[in-house]
C-alpha cells in the first residue's frame, strides 16, 4: 500500500479588503434576522430548546433585535457570548476599515500566530463551555 500523497494548500495572503467584505457580509445577515424578528415576531428556533437545553446561539436574534432597538443591557442578557464576539467584530472591522484608509497595518506578532484551525477549535471549546455554564443555572 501506498502512503496518500500530501498536498500543501496554499491560502492567499489576507486583505483588509476581504475581511471587510466577510464582516459585512456577517452584519448583513445578522442584521436580517434581527428585524425579521423585531417586526413579525419570528426568529430562528433551535431544536435543543425543546428538551430545555440553550445552545451557544440561543437568545442570538433577541439579543440583535434588543441591540436594534437601543437596549444594549437587555442585548448583553439574552447571549453574553455573542454580545462580545460582536463588540469583537466591530473592533477589528474599525483596525480594518483604518488600515484601508492609509493607517497603520495591525497585525499580530508572528510569534503568536496560529492557524485557523486552532482559532476554530478555541471558539469551539470556548462555545462548548458557555453551553454548560448557561445550562447549569
Amino acid at each position: 500500500m501506498s502512503a496518500i500523497p500530501q498536498v500543501a494548500v496554499q491560502q492567499p495572503e489576507f486583505t483588509p479588503q476581504a475581511g471587510l467584505r466577510r464582516m459585512g457580509e456577517t452584519a448583513m445577515a445578522l442584521l436580517g434576522v434581527g428585524l425579521v424578528y423585531k417586526v413579525t415576531g419570528l426568529g430562528i428556533s433551535c431544536g435543543l430548546i425543546k428538551f430545555g437545553i440553550y445552545c451557544p446561539f440561543c437568545g442570538g436574534t433577541r439579543m440583535v433585535a434588543s441591540l436594534l432597538g437601543g437596549h444594549p443591557v437587555a442585548a448583553f442578557h439574552w447571549n453574553p457570548m455573542l454580545f462580545v464576539a460582536g463588540i469583537l467584530m466591530v473592533v477589528v472591522t474599525l483596525f480594518w476599515a483604518g488600515e484601508l484608509i492609509g493607517g497603520p497595518r495591525l497585525r499580530w506578532p508572528r510569534s503568536w500566530r496560529v492557524s485557523q484551525n486552532r482559532i476554530y477549535l478555541v471558539a469551539g471549546v470556548a462555545s462548548l463551555a458557555f453551553m454548560a455554564v448557561r445550562n447549569l443555572a
